[in-house]
């Protein structure tokens, strides 16, 4: 990403699980390399497959 203009962004993946299980994800963090005040985060959730 060479340039993100002010706003809100979903950046997203797909994942595949073919294991029956509790998962965890983790937080996902975004900060400016020049900027390093302007920055965010996501919190980690779990993820119960039956």
């Amino acid at each position: 990403m060479d340039q993100m203009r002010k706003g809100t962004y979903v950046i997203e993946y797909q994942v595949y699980v073919n294991r029956t299980g509790e998962y965890q994800a983790g937080i996902a963090t975004v900060q400016s390399a020049y900027a390093p005040e302007f920055g965010g985060h996501t919190g980690g959730y779990r993820v119960m497959v039956e």
